[in-house]
């Protein structure tokens, strides 16, 4: 297995760097409110299947392709839970941020082996919260401000289901029939405030996650690196992309 492991700004048109498509490829795209995403890989594979949750974004989608003269981008309209594609149908699944929204990633990961070419590739995008594979007094307190901070998350978007560490993350592809290929981590560095002004929270909601921040435990604190100044706080959010090889054969 070859894994590197770099840190860097993240940059949504970086992904047609990391995977180094071909004109040959077909992709499925995961993205959801990011879906530009599907137009910087576009002009480097033979089509992009974009899952599109409502109309109104298929129709935003085919605008802004017409206006690019992009005609290899098509909308899949469905449950990113599922994937009602056949066997071996694709060369690249790529999972934007989306992974975190979805109830059950154990049983996700399966379908993506099986729509996915031998050896086709899975790039997936997400946050990350504390972990270890180790075993201790430290592994317990990383796994207490893992699921502190996930608690965090779920209460400033409930859509979010579930996150992993990156070792957490690691296990569950090399489980579902993966190798690794690459890791590539970035922090995303983000003022409270906007953050929480991002979604429609309520005024108790924006003091509970507030307190949730002043109040973290120690090592939930060190992870985002929060950051008090008079009134201002900012913290960041450990960000990843996975390459993962499907190990799936041709029987």
């Amino acid at each position: 297995m070859m894994q590197e492991s770099l840190t860097q700004t993240s940059n949504l048109s970086h992904l047609v760097d990391i995977v180094r498509p071909n004109l040959e490829w077909r992709v499925l795209m995961i993205a959801g409110d990011e879906w530009r995403i599907a137009f910087d890989l576009a002009p480097h594979v033979n089509y992009v299947t974009l899952v599109c949750p409502t109309a109104e974004q298929a129709r935003e989608v085919d605008e802004t392709a017409a206006k690019l003269h992009l005609k290899n981008i098509n909308c899949g309209f469905h449950d990113p839970e599922y994937l009602p594609y056949a066997d071996h149908n694709f060369d690249l699944l790529v999972c934007h941020h989306m992974a975190h929204r979805l109830h059950d990633v154990k049983e996700w990961l399966p379908r993506v082996t099986r729509i996915l070419q031998p050896q086709g590739l899975i790039a997936l995008t997400t946050y990350l919260v504390p972990g270890t594979r180790l075993r201790g007094k430290k592994a317990r307190k990383l796994g207490e401000a893992g699921d502190y901070l996930k608690a965090f998350f779920q209460l400033h978007d409930t859509k979010h289901q579930k996150y992993y560490s990156q070792n957490g993350w690691e296990d569950l592809l090399i489980r579902s029939g993966f190798d690794i290929r690459s890791v590539e981590t970035a922090d995303k560095q983000l003022d409270f405030a906007q953050w929480v002004d991002e979604f429609s929270l309520t005024s108790k909601d924006q003091l509970r996650l507030k307190a949730m921040l002043i109040q973290a435990p120690e090592k939930a604190r060190e992870f985002l690196t929060t950051q008090f100044s008079g009134d201002r706080i900012r913290f960041r959010l450990p960000e990843f992309t996975i390459l993962a090889t499907s190990k799936a054969n041709t029987d």
